[in-house]
């Protein structure tokens, strides 16, 4: 079990001391590792040999490749062979989509028809979209209908 440090009083100028003196050890750690990253580093790049195997090292994650038709291809080569974006056929194979079917299905897009079908369930009671918005007041989008109200005096 640890011992704990009786609780003393301190002043700034102790305090100061005491940060300054912390600082400087997490510097020296910190530049003592950066200089044994380099020299690994170096050490890898010596010769022109070690320095090709460097430069060859993968980076980042490899690629996962999809088999298809007898086609194994990245997941970015088959969404631009589809014509879908990569991040649309990730997501329809981590849905549960099987694979013939992820990359044979067209993406959804809207339609002409149907930006016209009228205001969706999700809009608020209340809210009417179809009301025009007067030019250049900030006004928002989506506006209530307005009320005339009439006073005589």
């Amino acid at each position: 079990m640890k011992t704990v440090e009786p609780i003393r009083d301190i002043d700034a100028a102790d305090f100061a001391a005491e940060s300054a003196a912390s600082w400087q050890r997490i510097m020296v750690g910190v530049a003592e590792r950066q200089r044994q990253r380099k020299a690994w580093l170096r050490g890898l790049r010596d010769t022109p040999r070690k320095r090709e195997q460097f430069n060859k090292m993968p980076r980042g994650r490899p690629p996962t490749l999809l088999t298809h038709n007898g086609r194994a291809l990245s997941i970015r080569q088959w969404a631009t062979i589809v014509g879908i974006l990569p991040l649309a056929l990730r997501r329809r194979l981590r849905a549960g989509w099987p694979l013939e079917r992820a990359l044979t299905e067209p993406s959804r897009k809207k339609t002409a028809s149907s930006a016209q079908e009228g205001p969706s369930e999700r809009q608020a009671a209340g809210v009417a979209s179809d009301l025009a918005v007067p030019k250049k007041t900030g006004a928002p989008r989506l506006t209530q209908a307005p009320t005339n109200i009439e006073i005589s005096l």
